[in-house]
């Protein structure tokens, strides 16, 4: 389905916007189909997830996520950051197997915040 048909279908502003940031990341080298937009707005969000966690992993995208709905006024880039490295699950992700867990500097949660604002 091709943007102007999608529209047609569908105008609900928050399908709008994920068209758009859909469309987004086409360059002159993508190759644009009729299935190339997902239908639905349950489906983008879900594409969006899916992004997400082939990105950075299922372990930090779930976990920070978590952390973000569970903070009542929000939470920081920093705050996060510092939440996801006390997190053992999330520091192993990062680890071959049989290593120690070390300190992260503050990109992982400021990469995970940016991601879900330009996604």
């Amino acid at each position: 389905m091709y943007v102007n048909q999608a529209f047609k279908k569908c105008s609900v502003p928050l399908y709008v916007e994920l068209l758009h940031r859909q469309a987004f990341h086409w360059n002159s080298e993508s190759e644009i189909t009729e299935n190339s937009l997902v239908q639905e707005v349950h489906n983008n969000i879900v594409l969006i997830f899916d992004h997400l966690e082939r990105k950075h992993g299922k372990d930090v995208v779930s976990k920070a996520l978590s952390y973000l709905t569970l903070a009542r006024y929000g939470i920081t880039a920093a705050e996060l950051t510092d939440v996801l490295s006390c997190d053992d699950e999330v520091l192993a992700s990062f680890l071959p197997p049989g290593n120690t867990i070390p300190l992260t500097d503050g990109s992982v949660g400021v990469y995970a915040v940016n991601d879900t604002k330009m996604v």
